[in-house]
């Protein structure tokens, strides 16, 4: 999960959301532990890694494990200034998935779109199976996350990496990475 995810569409400055979102870690069926101390918060998970709304709605069985983490620290909350937001964060994941299926390598989905679905900005290729090799992908993700307030001024920003690796034949493999910058710069009077 990333920031820009996980903040209400009430709160966020645009009509759609970023397309770094596409590459975060989704809505999933599994189980969290999640907390808060002042100034922190934490949340591990173990999911399915298919996106909750996709391949598994359709199919109960579950072949894939992803694990997830994320922490984040407020350091105006630590200071006890209640007049700004010095947020960071760290979020990642891991899993294994299955060759042979266009679904699934980035959060349910083989292709990066807008929002609305009316563009898509970047497709997973399938690839296939093949005897006597390691038939899994590994995905990583990996993303850090800032957002500073002050009076009217907000500025936000995440970086997100996906890193598939796997391979392709006997003698040949891939190891590709996928990375996505968002900043937001906004300014309100009121």
């Amino acid at each position: 999960m990333n920031l820009e995810k996980i903040t209400s569409s009430n709160n966020i400055d645009f009509m759609e959301r970023g397309l770094a979102n596409q590459l975060a870690a989704n809505e999933d069926r599994g189980v969290m532990l999640h907390g808060y101390l002042p100034g922190y918060t934490y949340a591990v998970a173990v999911t399915t890694g298919e996106g909750a709304k996709n391949r598994n709605d359709a199919d109960p069985r579950v072949d894939n494990v992803e694990f997830v983490g994320r922490g984040t620290v407020n350091f105006a909350e630590i200071t006890g200034d209640k007049s700004a937001v010095y947020h960071v964060g760290l979020s990642g994941s891991w899993t294994e998935l299955s060759k042979g299926t266009s679904n699934g390598y980035l959060s349910g989905t083989s292709s990066v779109r807008t929002e609305a679905r009316g563009i898509n900005i970047f497709t997973m290729p399938t690839i296939t199976a093949v005897n006597g090799i390691d038939n899994s992908i590994e995905r990583r993700r990996v993303g850090l996350e800032a957002a500073v307030a002050q009076g009217p001024v907000k500025l936000q920003a995440e970086y997100l990496r996906n890193t598939f690796k796997g391979d392709l034949s006997s003698t040949s493999s891939f190891n590709n990475d996928i990375d996505r910058k968002s900043t937001r710069l906004n300014s309100s009077h009121t």
